[in-house]
């Protein structure tokens, strides 16, 4: 990197719009908004989660080119494992001002005494993959991003059991129709999250996200609709959920938040039946499309939402860079879940999400 043309230099919160920019960009297919990325990080940092940001700055033009994060993340929190992202602006691509970034995440990496990063790449960057690599990031697993064009979704949609299931004491109804103020219900849809999310396949080791953290990102996150939110119930228990978020980037549409049943309830057709509802719902509502998400190790998730039409658009390449050295059997500090403040020494994540 050219030292006399760009530097490096801590994130500030003026940097949200040229972080959107970027993020536009390199990936405009998963683009956020400056608020929506504020929101999310100081999300993660109100709850507790270690966040280090950092831009590469082009002197000359005084505009940011690039962006660097080393972070936890709340679906698979370790003391010693973070999150490593770098994205730098096309036009300033090829002259080192990626690798000058990556270096000042490892700086802080080994500041941290970290046990290893884990990475994705999108699998169609062919020089981001050989950054990838390069660097040391082994392939653990795929991720893929799929998306459905609404506009050629049936007006009778021949996947919604809901009356079946209705028969069989499974009631479907919405968050909205529930009411999301309520604090029973945001208990009961926290106990449902709880229950359901530790089977996500992650990198590390699945832990939950604490109430606090869960209302803040799932109740109070830009973008979100409890008409679009549809749940199973059994008497007061809820027992499947499926949620919707708005986009606020793009052609008029939605992302899958979230999607999950009991194990007892496994097998019935609720999370079919719940994506079927909330597709129904986005056509009716005028959208365009509808983005999820789902890990190569969810294939139960991933075969539904293929039978529903939905359609890989992007594949990420997800990996491992260890520190050898660093005591791998070195235990890991638990998680108090009662409150997001209690997540271990100074340490306080990246978001590939899933479906």
């Amino acid at each position: 990197m050219d030292d006399a043309r760009y530097g490096i230099r801590e994130f500030a919160d003026a940097d949200f719009d040229a972080f959107a920019r970027i993020r536009q960009r390199t990936s405009p297919g998963t683009a956020s908004t400056a608020a929506e990325l504020r929101h999310l990080l100081n999300s993660l940092g109100a709850a507790g989660f270690l966040h280090r940001r950092f831009v590469a700055w082009d002197r000359p033009a005084q505009a940011v080119v690039g962006y660097a994060s080393i972070e936890q993340q709340e679906g698979n929190y370790h003391p010693r494992k973070y999150w490593a992202q770098v994205s730098v602006d096309p036009d300033h691509q090829g002259r080192g001002v990626g690798s000058a970034l990556f270096a000042r995440l490892e700086r802080e990496a080994r500041s941290l005494d970290a046990l290893a990063l884990w990475a994705s790449v999108s699998e169609a960057e062919v020089r981001g993959v050989r950054f990838f690599h390069d660097r040391g990031f082994i392939e653990q697993r795929r991720f893929h991003r799929s998306r459905l064009d609404l506009g050629t979704v049936p007006d009778r949609y021949p996947f919604d059991r809901t009356e079946a299931l209705e028969k069989a004491g499974i009631a479907i109804t919405t968050l909205r129709e529930e009411g999301p103020e309520r604090s029973t219900v945001r208990d009961r849809l926290y106990d449902l999250r709880r229950a359901t999310a530790t089977d996500l396949p992650v990198l590390g080791e699945a832990t939950p996200m604490s109430f606090e953290q869960f209302v803040r990102d799932e109740l109070e996150g830009p973008g979100f609709l409890p008409e679009g939110t549809f749940l199973a119930r059994v008497g007061e228990v809820y027992v499947g959920v499926t949620s919707l978020t708005r986009s606020a980037t793009g052609p008029p549409g939605v992302h899958v938040g979230f999607t999950g049943v009991r194990r007892e309830y496994r097998g019935k057709g609720i999370a079919t039946t719940l994506k079927a509802r909330s597709i129904d719902f986005a056509r009716r509502a005028g959208l365009a499309s509808m983005d999820t998400g789902n890990d190569d190790a969810n294939r139960p998730i991933r075969s539904i939402n293929e039978r529903l039409g939905f359609r890989t658009f992007e594949t990420l390449i997800l990996g491992e860079k260890p520190y050898p050295g660093t005591g791998e059997g070195a235990a890991v500090a638990p998680l108090d879940r009662r409150s997001a403040r209690a997540r271990g020494p100074s340490v306080r994540r990246r978001s590939v999400r899933r479906r």
